[in-house]
């Protein structure tokens, strides 16, 4: 059985070939998901000077928000209803679930991540950089890449 994680990944760059490998490098360089193949999807590439540019971006962010809601709601209806409950989680499901979602706060990328900004090491964007971008499109990109794991790997994404 082979699974298989998706990211949108916003890079700066020169062109989408430097794009690629700067997300290649990420990936190879971070400890935090080690996927046996990385695929980026070539057809899916956006420029930042696409119009349609600020759409997938905006998606691509309110996939992980979100991902943060639910994960809340299913905190929630496991007793978890402030931050001091936290300390008497015991359950192994909702200690996940609170892990995955303070990754998703933190900006330390993760296999449910559906976005990542390597720029700013984050799961959102910044107003300046959103500035930055409207300013100089040509230079940022957002890449569709897949992470694949084999069997060898007990890994259980919550979407």
């Amino acid at each position: 059985m082979e699974l298989t994680s998706n990211h949108k990944i916003l890079v700066k760059s020169d062109n989408d070939q430097e794009a690629c490998e700067l997300a290649e490098r990420f990936f190879q360089q971070t400890t935090l998901v080690n996927y046996d193949d990385l695929e980026i999807i070539k057809e899916q590439i956006i420029n930042g000077a696409d119009p349609s540019f600020f759409s997938y971006l905006d998606q691509a962010v309110e996939e992980n928000l979100e991902l943060m809601r639910e994960s809340i709601q299913t905190l929630e209806k496991g007793g978890c209803h402030s931050l001091e409950d936290v300390l008497s989680l015991t359950d192994p499901y909702l200690c996940k679930v609170f892990h995955i979602t303070a990754h998703l706060v933190d900006g330390f990328i993760d296999i449910d991540s559906a976005f990542y900004n390597i720029i700013e090491d984050s799961h959102r964007v910044s107003h300046p950089l959103r500035r930055e971008i409207k300013n100089a499109p040509d230079y940022y990109w957002l890449l569709q890449v897949q992470g694949h794991f084999g069997t060898q790997h007990e890994v259980s994404p919550l979407r």
